[in-house]
Parts: C-alpha cells; sequence; structure tokens
C-alpha cells in the first residue's frame, strides 16, 4: 500500500493541467469487466484523500480536512454501502497533511505526514489502536522543511516512514524507523544535490525500497534506495531521457519490486514503471492508451497490479486505473459523480477488490474526497 502528502498532489495536479492532449485508445487485451464505481457516501466536501489500506470490512482512509487556509488530519473508511469519516485530534500547530497509511495488523497502523507552516514544517506520525489515533512522537532533524510522506511495515516492531528534510541548500532523504517503542532516524543515502523519498514498501526485515527524485544539476531524476538489512544504499535507475522524472509509488510483488511515477518536458507528460528484475530496475512498457497518464501509486495483489493516477481528457483532469492482469494490460473506467479529478493512492483487498482514493472537482473549485472501488 502506497500514498501521497498534499504537496506531491498539488504538484502533480499542476503538471497535469499545463498539460494538451487528447484521450487514447484503451488497451484492448486482458478482461473488459473491471471497472471502478464511486462509493457511496464517501464524497465528502474539502477532504483530500492520500492513504488507504483494508481493513476487517472495506477500508480505511487518512487524508486533509481543509477550512480556511489551514488543514487538519482526517480518517474515514467502510464498505461500498456504508462510509464515515472524522477528524483526528492533534496537536495545535498551524497546519498538518498526511500522507500515507500503513501497517502491519488492524490494530496497528501508521498514518505519517508533515505539521507546521510553510518553511517550518516538522514529520508527523500517528499511530492507530483499534479504536482510535494518536499523535506520536517523531524525530525532526532539523528545523526547516522536513515531512514524511509515505509509511510501510513488516511487524508490529518493525515499520519504515520516509520523507524529506530540509537544508539551507536543497532536501536530504529522511528515513525514520520503529522498533516496538520509538520512532528513530536512520541514515539514508542521497544522489543529487537535492534528494527526497515519497514511498516505501517492505518484503521482511532485511528487504525494503524507497522511491522519490533527486535533482541532478537542473533536473529532476528517479531516486530508488534499497534497505539490505543492515543499511540505505541508492540503487541506479534508468535514464529516461530528457524531461524531469519522479517515482511516486513502489510496491514488492513475487516476481520482484515494482515503481511508478512520471517524467514532464514542457506542458507533456508521461507514465513511468519500472520493474526491479533482481538485478537491476528496468522500464517497463505500456500500451499507447497510457502514453499521456501520470501514475502516483501501485499496489499488487497475487500476480496483479493495480496503478492509479491521472490524465488529461478535453482539457480536465481525469482518475486513471491501469491494471495488469495475466500478463496483459488494461484500463479500468472509473465512474464517479463530478467528472473531474485523479487518485493518489490505492490498495487491493484480501478478496482481490481495488480501491483506491483521491480528490474530484465540479469545475468551479470545489475539491471533494473520491473513494472508488471495484474489479
Amino acid at each position: 500500500m502506497t500514498g501521497r502528502s498534499l504537496a506531491s498532489l498539488i504538484g502533480l495536479a499542476l503538471i497535469t493541467l499545463g498539460m494538451s492532449c487528447s484521450a487514447s485508445s484503451v488497451p484492448s487485451q486482458g478482461s473488459t469487466d473491471c471497472r471502478l464505481s464511486e462509493v457511496k457516501g464517501s464524497t465528502i466536501s474539502k477532504d483530500i484523500l492520500s492513504g488507504v489500506i483494508p481493513s476487517t470490512s472495506g477500508v480505511m482512509v487518512v487524508g486533509t480536512r481543509y477550512i480556511g487556509s489551514g488543514g487538519s488530519p482526517m480518517s474515514g473508511g467502510g464498505t461500498t454501502s456504508s462510509w464515515r469519516t472524522h477528524a483526528i485530534a492533534t496537536s495545535k500547530e498551524t497546519s498538518k497533511e498526511l500522507g500515507q497509511v500503513g501497517g502491519a495488523a488492524v490494530n496497528a497502523r501508521w498514518a505519517v505526514g508533515t505539521v507546521g507552516q510553510t518553511g517550518a514544517m516538522a514529520p508527523l506520525i500517528l499511530s492507530w489502536n483499534g479504536r482510535a489515533w494518536a499523535q506520536q512522537a517523531a524525530p525532526d532533524p532539523g528545523t526547516l522543511e522536513d515531512g514524511l510522506s509515505g509509511v510501510a511495515a513488516v511487524s508490529r516492531t518493525n515499520a519504515w516512514a520516509v520523507g524529506r528534510h530540509g537544508t539551507p541548500t536543497g532536501f536530504r532523504t529522511l528515513v525514520e524507523r520503529w522498533n516496538g517503542s520509538a520512532w528513530t532516524v536512520t541514515p539514508s543515502a542521497n544522489l543529487g544535490n537535492s534528494d527526497a523519498l515519497n514511498d516505501v514498501a517492505v518484503a521482511g526485515p532485511g528487504a525494503a525500497w524507497a522511491v522519490g527524485w533527486s535533482v541532478r544539476g537542473q533536473r529532476y531524476a528517479t531516486l530508488a534506495l534499497r534497505w539490505n538489512g543492515s543499511r540505505w544504499s541508492v540503487v541506479p535507475t534508468p535514464r529516461l531521457g530528457a524531461g524531469d522524472a519522479v517515482l511516486y509509488g513502489v510496491a514488492i510483488a513475487p516476481s520482484g519490486a515494482w515503481a511508478v511515477g512520471w517524467i514532464s518536458r514542457g506542458d507533456q507528460v508521461r507514465p513511468v514503471v519500472e520493474r526491479w528484475t533482481g538485478h537491476a530496475w528496468k522500464v517497463v512498457r505500456l500500451p499507447s492508451a497510457f502514453a499521456t497518464a501520470a501514475f502516483s501509486d501501485i499496489a499488487v495483489h497475487g500476480g496483479e497490479l493495480a496503478i492509479v493516477g491521472r490524465r488529461l481528457v478535453g482539457g480536465h483532469s481525469q482518475p486513471l486505473v491501469a491494471v495488469r492482469r495475466a500478463g496483459h494490460w488494461l484500463e479500468a473506467p472509473v465512474d464517479h459523480s463530478m467528472g473531474h479529478g485523479s487518485l493518489s493512492a490505492v490498495t487491493v483487498d484480501p478478496g482481490g477488490r481495488i480501491w483506491a482514493v483521491g480528490v474530484q472537482d465540479d469545475g468551479n473549485g470545489q475539491a471533494s474526497s473520491l473513494v472508488v472501488s471495484g474489479c
């Protein structure tokens, strides 16, 4: 399971709104009965969802609820027929943004984000005990813009959170680890003159991946770090040509790790999907229907992949879901009330049902939460 911070959401929205393209044809390979529909009662004005994970019944989601110029953490969840949300009580900093929710058990979940004001942000970590969310002590390595955007756990005593640490000259990667009693900063690798991590996936105590971006010269390039049980190190990713490239989601499958993002050049955007073969990261070719997509998250269920993001159609951003099933790619149509929007996080429940969350708008600047499920 993966997810995004509001800063990531806004960054992708700005890139997408600058695009000029038309819809591509839908892939013909694979099953065509895969469709996602808006979850009844899940549309809440000014709620921006950024994380989702399966629960005992349906899913749990997290995000940010905006009131005036500030935001506060919110949580919610339910099934395809019942939905409810609530604010999460935290300390009284000016603004809070939640990025991702993750966990190893139903009563051992984590959500991460940022807290504070622009220029003086700090990491935010919340824990779920099965009944309520509680704010945890989160190490803050500096006094500038520090924050977390991804979290994953392998057990109740072993979890990872990733993000960025601000310095006077740029960002450095930030990795924090839970050992069952406290969160501590773990040394992490960097590649460029400014680096940040967006997401993390864990396969076991000695196997984890984190992805993000690295600024080299004047360009953004994809960044992947690997945990081998004792340290984090940079693993080279493919050169993607001219443009700014970022990775926003990572997941670990039986066949290896997968990472997704996008590359932008001018007003054009194209998707990035990469697979770890066990020896190197390789670019995965996609059908032409996804040529102008921007992907934000990926989930794995058995041998299937679900990837979410957005695409510009007729001058508006529309949610996009790509599914890889039995080696074939297909696009899963998304039905929702407002027509415009995007998806920022995805998960697959034990029964194989896809759940994705994001934001939708009515074309007049009114933003609402978007939860879709199906397939």
